[in-house]
């Protein structure tokens, strides 16, 4: 009975083997990561985590999108979860446009009357809205970010701390 009970507890992973996408046949293999950004001592929800690699050869990187607990789990590609080894800079952005001023607002209804849904379209294609950068600038660029990391080496990650609050307008 031990037997039976242990070859079915053994089996289970196998049930699960192909299951997850299967990488493509370039990739190396990857290594799971997953970082905290804080920003005036609190997690920051909705920033985006991106590893760039240092050497420009290669063309596997990692995003994540922290959560309300300001983690962020990292993705090759946006769906293989971790990055391969290498040295990456580590930069961390996060953005807000204001809403339209259209935003709830009924579209007419071109059937009924066509001008008038041809003016809103208009001045919704027309609206200039205003966005702003969450995050100091020098941690969004690679040149400028004080992140950076080493994976494959069993490497523990460390909470991305971005400082004080901003609100930067973006210009066009």
């Amino acid at each position: 009975m031990k037997r039976i009970f242990l070859s079915f507890v053994m089996s289970i992973p196998l049930v699960f083997i192909g299951c997850s996408e299967k990488l493509p046949p370039d990739m190396p293999r990857l290594y799971p990561l997953t970082f905290t950004v804080i920003q005036d001592g609190k997690p920051l929800d909705k920033a985006v985590v991106e590893l760039i690699r240092k050497d420009s050869q290669s063309k596997w990187g990692g995003t994540g999108l922290c959560d309300a607990s300001g983690k962020a789990e990292i993705y090759t590609q946006g769906k293989y979860k971790g990055v391969p080894a290498g040295t990456y800079s580590i930069i961390v952005t996060k953005h807000f446009t204001e809403p339209s001023k259209y935003e709830g607002q009924p579209i007419p209804d071109p059937a009924v009357d066509l001008t008038a849904y041809e003016n809103w379209m208009r001045a919704l294609d027309s609206e200039d809205l205003t966005s702003y950068n969450l995050v100091e600038l020098k941690y969004g660029s690679v040149d400028t970010t004080p992140f950076s990391i080493e994976v494959g080496k069993g490497e523990k990650t460390q909470p991305l701390d971005v400082g004080k609050a901003v609100r930067l307008k973006i210009t066009k």
